[in-house]
Order: C-alpha cells, then structure tokens, then sequence
C-alpha cells in the first residue's frame, strides 16, 4: 500500500508507518520488549492496535490526555486576529492589513494556532466543509468581485456556510491570500475557526488511525480522507507530522478533517490510551520479519 504502509484492522487503533515503501510489511503484536522500548520517529515504526469500545475508564487521569494537545482551537486563541473595519465591505489591495494576516495565516502552523483560524480556498472545499455534521463557524469569507457582484444574493453551500462577514474582493487579492500567480476559477476563501481541541472518550472512539512521522501534507490529507471513508472515528498525530490544516492538506482531504475528530498528540497519550484501555498492541514495521513479532 502506498504511500507508506498501513494497517487496517477492525476495531483497532493503529500507529502508521511513515517511511514510504513498495513493499508488503510485516504486520503482528508486538512483545513486552518492543512495547517497552519502541520510540516514535525510530528506526523501527511499530503500529499499536486494540480492541474495545470506551477508549479508557472515566477517571482522573483523562485530564492529563486533555493537557497535550497541541493541534486545534485552544483556550490561548486569539480569535482570528485582526478584522477589516465594520463598514469595509470590498478590499482592493493586496498589501491591506487583513489580507497579510490570510497570507500567514495560510504559511504558519504557529500563527494558525494562534488564531485559531485557517483559510479553506475554493468553492469545492467550502462546499465539503457545509456537509459537515457539525461544520465551524466561518469567521470571513472573501468573495470574488467578478463573480459576486455586491448586492447578489449567496445561493448554495457558499449560502449555507453562515459567514460573520462577506467581504469582496479584488483578483490581486484573491491570488495574494491564495498564494497563487493565476486565479483563474478561484472566485471564494474562507477563514474558519479551528475544531475544538478537547480530547475525550466520546472524540477518540474505537477505531482510531495513528500517523508517525509523516511529513508529506498530501499524504496526510489522503489518509484523513481514507480514514473517513473507511468509518475510523479519529485520527491521531504524533509531533513529527505536517500540519493536517496546511493548504495541501486540506486540499488532499477534501475537508476531511472537518468532518473526523483529529488530535495532535505525544506518544505519551498513545501508550497511556493503550494501557487503560487494555489494547491489543499490533504492530507495523516496513523493515521487520516475521520473527520479530511476538506470536
């Protein structure tokens, strides 16, 4: 399976190879040993699966789970960050203080959970984000002058987005926020509030897909797809992945991780959810034989 290989077992969670291969893995659960000592970002990238339905107890130490997140829209947020004046309602200029904010915010994972925001181009995304069960809130949406001439109504998903503010705007700027030298069929940006980062049993559920070190945004992108299409109810990264809110991300998503509950998170987490949950450990490893696994 490429790119990098997967395991996908009913019922499990997983850890995900990062390292890209043309070949089949080695696939099984892991020993004593391999659990103690397995490290994300190693040479050796186990998977780590289990059965169950309650990820871990209702007890105290969820509250620790809670604590380290570190992807989505914390309490720290600062709300989306700066804002065209009330009665601005066409911008023209590419250097205007608004849209220097879209351009980092379309270049800064920091900036992004700063904010608390993110830009989603383009009315096919947009469109994706409004079948969304519980879509975020649209904090701007920029529409393209030519296309959307003031006084026309919204009809559609852009309609059903519920924007705080619509804002036209000139092509020079749709390319400046987009980062793009041709606009062409780009005639909507929008910037959304982040998913909330609240890691709980109800998020997580059974059935819970672990990326490891992947760096590649489209390939991120692609496997949150994936994994909605195949009914896993979470996704978990570890530090060393992309940004699943980067531009090529999302693209590669199609919205993905609008409609799927991801969390950023230390492997701590992972082992701890393991061990309360009592986890059936699977493990997947590009460079591993059948004798390295425990039966």
């Amino acid at each position: 399976m490429q790119p990098g290989c997967s395991l996908a077992t009913d019922g499990a969670l997983l850890v995900r190879t990062h390292q890209p291969c043309s070949r089949p893995i080695t696939a099984g659960r892991m020993s004593p040993h391999q659990k103690s000592s397995f490290s994300p970002g190693g040479r050796h990238h186990f998977g780590l699966g289990a059965h169950g339905g309650q990820c871990w107890p209702a007890k105290a130490s969820r509250q620790t789970h809670r604590k380290i997140i570190v992807q989505g829209r914390g309490t720290d947020a600062e709300e989306g960050g700066p804002l065209p004046p009330a009665h601005v309602d066409y911008i023209s200029s590419a250097s205007n203080p608004y849209v220097k904010h879209c351009v980092k915010l379309g270049k800064s994972r920091d900036y992004r959970r700063q904010m608390g925001t993110v830009l989603l181009s383009g009315e096919v995304l947009l469109a994706e984000l409004v079948q969304s069960a519980a879509p975020p809130a649209v904090r701007m949406l920029l529409l393209d002058e030519a296309a959307y001439p003031q006084g026309e109504a919204l009809e559609g998903p852009l309609r059903a987005l519920q924007a705080e503010r619509v804002v036209r705007v000139s092509e020079a700027v749709l390319k400046r926020v987009a980062g793009v030298e041709n606009a062409d069929g780009l005639r909507a940006i929008a910037e959304i509030y982040l998913p909330p980062a609240d890691l709980t049993p109800a998020s997580v559920g059974n059935r819970v897909l672990v990326l490891d070190g992947l760096q590649d945004p489209g390939n991120v992108g692609t496997l949150l797809r994936t994994a909605l299409a195949l009914g896993w109810t979470s996704v978990m990264l570890l530090p060393e992945c992309c940004d699943p809110f980067n531009e090529k991300a999302l693209r590669a998503g199609r919205g993905a991780v609008f409609k799927l509950p991801v969390h950023s998170v230390t492997w701590d987490v992972v082992q701890d959810l393991a061990t309360e949950g009592k986890m059936h450990l699977l493990a997947a490893d590009v460079d591993a034989d059948d004798n390295n696994l425990a039966p």
